[in-house]
């Protein structure tokens, strides 16, 4: 008993060493980048962010012939309204944004660790997941750079360890909780909204309840999901005139799947097409309202 005490001591101890060594190493890696904005998506969603604050509401600046500030729902909100918050707190800094991934990366480690246990894995093979997200590069280098991968990852995180969690319970708090956090997700990352239906069927098949039980926390789940994405889903309604996630996710796959597309292009490759031709491309939407909505 003993032996067996010492041995659980031994892994908290080690959880506890490799987290607080994943947020030096994250932290040293963003003093060095420093406050520089190093790519532009970064400052689209910093201009965002201190419109949020000055009250001229979820927009930023475009130059069409002359600077003008139109609604937006190019960059998904999570990451602006994120920054909006932080910046009225310490200041409008990139810095403290990503001293803030940083955090948050070091707690994507910790939830390595406690999703391992939850499938049923040994405490040290949880050591060697925590060890694994600690230490792999893109987590890493993705605190450093203003993008949803981070808050993205770690509420993904979450919403699994809750899941999981949830599974062996009559109630269904703990789904109804996830639902409400994977919301938060896909307003991070709108791609994320394709994994509700899966999630739903794999509580159908998972949860240890009868069946209608079953059926009722996926239920709630994805009520507790619509609840944070539906009002974002209206807000693009009335202010760009239909409603969407996001207008990046058809101009990115369209630009992706572009004949002339190679693996760095990104959406340089607009620039060899027409803008006649490109503009068909674009979802629904006329001459002013892309302008707005980009």
């Amino acid at each position: 008993m003993n032996l067996l005490k010492n041995s659980n001591k031994m892994h908290v101890y080690l959880l506890i060493i490799i987290t607080l060594a994943s947020l030096l190493l994250r932290v040293g890696y963003v003093l060095k980048i420093g406050n520089d904005v190093k790519w532009p998506d970064e400052q689209e969603y910093h201009g965002i962010a201190i419109n949020l604050i000055e009250g001229r509401g979820y927009s930023y600046f475009r130059d069409y012939g002359s600077s003008t500030l139109g609604s937006t729902a190019y960059r998904s909100p999570a990451i602006p309204a994120s920054l909006a918050v932080l910046y009225l707190i310490f200041g409008a800094n990139l810095i403290v944004a990503r001293l803030f991934q940083a955090i948050l990366g070091a707690f994507i480690v910790l939830f390595a660790y406690y999703i391992s246990i939850e499938l049923g894995y040994s405490r040290r093979a949880g050591i060697l997941a925590a060890i694994g997200a600690a230490l792999y590069p893109y987590y890493i280098f993705s605190v450093g750079a203003v993008y949803p991968i981070t808050i993205t990852t770690f509420l993904v995180c979450i919403c699994a360890l809750l899941l999981l969690k949830g599974r062996k319970r009559r109630d269904i708090w703990l789904e109804a909780a996830s639902g409400l956090i994977l919301g938060a997700s896909i307003l991070a990352f709108g791609h994320i909204a394709l994994a509700l239906p899966l999630i739903i069927l794999w509580i159908r098949f998972n949860k240890t309840v009868d069946i209608r039980k079953r059926w009722i926390a996926g239920a709630a789940m994805a009520a507790a999901c619509a609840i944070i994405v539906v009002p974002w889903i209206i807000r693009n309604k009335i202010m760009l005139g239909y409603p969407t996630l996001s207008t990046a996710m058809a101009y990115n796959l369209a630009m992706g799947n572009h004949p002339d597309a190679k693996w760095d292009s990104g959406s340089r490759v607009a620039e060899l097409e027409s803008k006649r031709n490109l503009r068909k491309s674009w979802p629904q939407c006329g001459k002013a309202k892309r302008r707005a909505t980009l």
